[in-house]
Formats: C-alpha cells, sequence, structure tokens
C-alpha cells in the first residue's frame, strides 16, 4: 500500500492479492500431490478444482477503490481544458 498513489487502492489489491494467494496456493499444493496428468485434455483445470468464488468480495471492494480513484480525476478542473 505505500507504494501506491492511493492507499484505499492499494489496501484493497493487497487484500485481493492475499486471498488469491490463499486459495490458489492450497491449490497448487493439492495439484503437486497429485498423480501426474498423462494426456493434453487433463491440462485445463476444472472450476471446481480451483474455486475463486470467494475472492468475489475482494476482487468487488478493489475494483469500486480503483473506480472511485479514477473518478476524481475524471471531474477534476482540468478535465475542462479549451481546445486550440
Amino acid at each position: 500500500p505505500d507504494r501506491i498513489e492511493d492507499k484505499t487502492v492499494g489496501l484493497r489489491y493487497r487484500d485481493l492479492v492475499k486471498q488469491l494467494r490463499r486459495v490458489a496456493g492450497a491449490a497448487c499444493n493439492e495439484a503437486w500431490a497429485a498423480e501426474p496428468i498423462i494426456d493434453d485434455a487433463q491440462m485445463n483445470i476444472p472450476r471446481e478444482t480451483v474455486d475463486l468464488s470467494s475472492l468475489a468480495t475482494f476482487e468487488q471492494d478493489y475494483s469500486e477503490a480503483a473506480q472511485a480513484y479514477v473518478d476524481c480525476f475524471m471531474k477534476g478542473p482540468w478535465r475542462k481544458r479549451k481546445r486550440a
């Protein structure tokens, strides 16, 4: 969060990545312990294997924070520049 222009956006991004690592990290550990694949069709990971639905709130919070940050620039006085 200290390396981004807006602290709220940074915090929401950090939370999203933290949760993604928790969910995806567990799935990666399980994949390493699983039997090796034997054909190309097994390369695609089914949705039920890695359920990312728990990330929806974190993704929404980050998206809203980022949009609010961008919106403040779109409404600023520099937005109404005269054309030459």
